[in-house]
């Protein structure tokens, strides 16, 4: 028995025990760095410490050390357990329970769109490379690279996960991929491939013009040939050939919608004579009739322009048309019965002249055919009518005749229970037994009419009612087909129900749209507090003022740029001047938001940024933005503005005072002065002056419009005495004019009338000056 004890002690033994723990993270994310270490309880005596993964040994040492992955990859995930052997009595393996190791996806494979699988030849792309990162690592940084073909395109490796392509072509078609990776700790990734097909467009409407227009050039200068198409893309072949000898003058390639060809030095082999023309007779009609339009149409295959064309009737010619460019060319014939002839048309360009082959014209009908035609046509129709009232009104007589009046009519009441009750739908039916149709019938309720509807055939007709507690009335109905009206008897509706039923049910209404608001919030208070949760507030935001040039002009348009690392969406960004809010703009997805600016002298500040999702709002740093450019630009414009407008004024009263005195010179009259002034309208003391004033000088009139202006200038003294001729009057007057104005009477035109009674006239102060 102590022999067996013994083997139990010293014998090596290998087991799970609480005394050794392996130290781990459950779950990594990928690139993170993980640290593994074996913890004992007891670490005297220590012989070895080793890992394993899965059952296979990572590390052994004979001292206490940890196991760590550098960048952890999916491949490291498993169950990870450590093991201790001790000395002397120490001499068995502990070994600690396994814990597993779980590797998480830093982010997923990027996807790769295009703003169109299939674009045009010539139109821009955009490749956007997709991915995200979980909330923990949304401030770590990604770059992009997009592939076509194994070969990276753009910059490389870039923030951006945008790729524009400002115009692809057909040999751009192919395979294309990205590519996104971190930084620090480096984990890439790369999307699936897709397939771009770039389409071309063939080429279309082509088209030939020259230089000088027209074809027209004197032999040995230079004659250019413009060849283009309306549309078509790539590499398009543009090719001129000599009709004649049908030899090519040459071809060229390149990526345009058109091409020219010069030839230095013309020759006259060069021009090409004119082929024999075809001429066609266009007719509205078949066949041609008196007072039709033809088209006479001529037109030759080939030849150097300009071409005249002639057309003849026989051997006598209609007239004339000149063709610059090809289509040929045409003439119009209103015809009679003389054109039924042959015809036919020349075609010249000067090198040679050509007749095209003889047509024959056919023209029928009389003179007169269209006259006769609008002559017949109106009889037609004047027999036409004659005819409809000779059948209509037999039958007008025939239908008085035999048409029965209607019969007293019926009004039911049809119910869909046994009671009407409040909300049900009745149905009104009145019918009559005998009466010629159409027949009209309306309902009432009392004597207010519900409503109408006409019946073609028997069957009578109805109408509907949605029943409230109003509806309890005498109802009838009535029928008319326009040769008696018929009243039917009255019939009693009676609808029960409470009175209040419309009332519960607005109520019962109301009461389901508070639970239901009751209800809503009760689901949306759980998601808006798990939102606050999980949602991650924003950073500070940065501020990045973009400018086309440096430095800042006034007249520029600035951009500035706020964009958060990290936060939930949506984001509000507001920017500021100084503490003035510019502007505003919210942001869905991530790239933050700009605004704009049209810079002038003022913008010369400190400007800021903020962002607020909700959780957090966060204040950029200031920006300095410095505009150059004459401080006072807009001040110097509103004074320039402001002095020129001046000296304006003063250029114009330079110019206007001088013509005015001349004026006064030569208008052959003076104002006439001390003339009789009327009563005082204000002031404390009257005048003593009822009578007419003397004059010192005599009254001049003025005539215009059959009336006597006379004016005078009166002047007052501090004291309210007038004063006529004392120019040296008191330092402080008052300069009255005095207008009156007298309607002449008949006759008196070319004479001097008296001054009218104070009461008459019309008088006029104005008060000049107080001096």
């Amino acid at each position: 028995m102590l022999l067996w004890s013994l083997l139990v002690i010293f014998a090596p033994v290998s087991e799970q025990s609480d005394w050794v723990t392996l130290l781990a993270p459950s779950s990594v994310l990928e690139g993170d760095s993980v640290v593994l270490k074996c913890q004992a309880k007891w670490t005297g005596g220590i012989k070895t410490m080793s890992y394993h993964k899965d059952g296979r040994q990572l590390l052994s040492s004979n001292k206490v050390s940890t196991f760590s992955i550098q960048s952890a990859a999916f491949n490291d995930s498993g169950q990870y357990h450590c093991a201790i052997s001790g000395k002397l009595l120490w001499n068995r393996e502990t070994t600690s329970k396994a814990v597993k190791l779980k590797v998480q996806e830093l982010f997923p494979p990027p996807v790769l769109t295009a703003s169109s699988s299939q674009p045009t030849e010539g139109t821009p792309v955009t490749l956007t490379c997709e991915t995200w990162l979980p909330p923990e690592k949304s401030g770590t940084e990604l770059q992009f690279c997009f592939f076509r073909e194994g070969q990276g395109l753009g910059p490389g490796w870039s923030k951006s996960p945008e790729l524009h392509i400002p115009t692809i072509w057909s040999q751009d078609s192919g395979s294309y991929w990205c590519e996104a990776q971190t930084v620090t700790p480096r984990v890439k990734k790369q999307s699936l491939k897709s397939q771009i097909h770039v389409q071309r467009v063939p080429v279309a409407n082509v088209s030939l013009e020259t230089q000088p227009p027209g074809g027209q050039v004197i032999e040995g200068e230079k004659l250019v040939l413009l060849c283009s198409v309306s549309e078509g893309t790539g590499n398009i072949t543009f090719s001129w050939h000599r009709e004649t000898t049908e030899t090519s003058l040459g071809n060229k390639t390149q990526r345009s919608l058109s091409a020219e060809l010069e030839i230095l030095a013309v020759k006259d082999s060069d021009a090409v004579p004119v082929s024999r023309p075809a001429l066609t007779i266009r007719v509205s009609g078949a066949p041609a009739m008196v007072g039709d339009v033809v088209e006479l149409h001529c037109e030759v295959q080939r030849g150097t322009h300009p071409i005249l064309y002639q057309f003849y009737q026989k051997d006598v010619i209609l007239g004339n048309s000149s063709a610059s460019f090809g289509g040929g060319a045409s003439f119009n014939l209103s015809l009679t019965s003389e054109h039924s002839e042959n015809y036919s048309c020349e075609a010249d360009n000067g090198l040679r002249a050509q007749r095209s082959e003889v047509v024959t014209l056919n023209v029928t009908g009389p003179e007169g055919y269209r006259k006769d035609l609008v002559i017949a046509g109106t009889l037609g129709g004047l027999f036409g009518v004659l005819g409809f009232v000779a059948v209509a009104l037999p039958f007008y007589y025939w239908y008085q005749e035999t048409s029965v009046p209607v019969s007293r009519p019926a009004l039911t009441i049809r119910v869909s229970g046994a009671q009407a009750m409040v909300g049900d739908m009745v149905e009104l039916h009145c019918e009559v037994q005998r009466g010629t149709h159409p027949i009209l019938y309306q309902f009432y309720q009392k004597d207010v009419i519900l409503g109408n509807s006409s019946a073609s055939f028997g069957g009578g007709a109805s109408f509907n009612l949605s029943l409230t507690s109003e509806h309890s009335e005498n109802y009838s109905c009535e029928a008319d087909n326009g040769l008696r009206a018929q009243r039917s008897q009255v019939v009693t509706l009676n609808v029960t129900g409470p009175e209040g039923y419309r009332k519960d049910l607005v109520i019962a209404g109301t009461l389901g749209g508070l639970f239901g608001v009751l209800g809503f919030v009760a689901v949306a208070l759980p998601f808006y507090y798990w939102y606050h949760k999980t949602s991650v507030p924003v950073s500070r935001p940065a501020l990045t003022i973009r400018v086309s040039g440096a430095p800042a002009m006034v007249g520029d348009v600035v951009e500035l740029h706020c964009e958060v690392q990290r936060g939930t969406h949506p984001i509000l960004y507001q920017f500021y001047q100084k503490d003035v809010i510019l502007g505003n703009s919210s942001a869905s997805f991530g790239g933050g938001a700009s605004f704009n600016l049209s810079l002038t002298s003022e913008h010369s500040e400190n400007y800021s940024c903020e962002a607020d999702n909700g959780l957090r709002a966060q204040r950029s740093e200031v920006v300095t933005l410095n505009v150059t450019g004459p401080e006072g630009y807009r001040k110097d414009l509103v004074i320039a503005g402001t002095l020129g407008g001046l000296f304006g004024v003063l250029g114009f009263v330079a110019v206007a005072l001088p013509f005015y005195y001349w004026y006064q010179e030569t208008s052959g009259g003076s104002s006439a002065s001390n003339v009789p002034r009327g009563p005082s309208s204000s002031g404390s003391q009257e005048s003593t002056h009822s009578s007419p004033l003397p004059a010192v000088g005599e009254l001049q009139p003025l005539y215009a419009n059959c009336e006597t202006i006379y004016s005078n200038t009166l002047t007052v003294t501090e004291k309210g005495q007038p004063d006529y001729a004392n120019d040296g009057a008191a330092d402080k007057d008052v300069v009255y004019s005095q207008v009156w104005s007298i309607q002449q009477t008949e006759g008196a035109a070319n004479t001097r009338g008296t001054f009218p009674e104070t009461k008459d006239s019309s008088v006029t102060y104005a008060n000049v000056r107080k001096t």
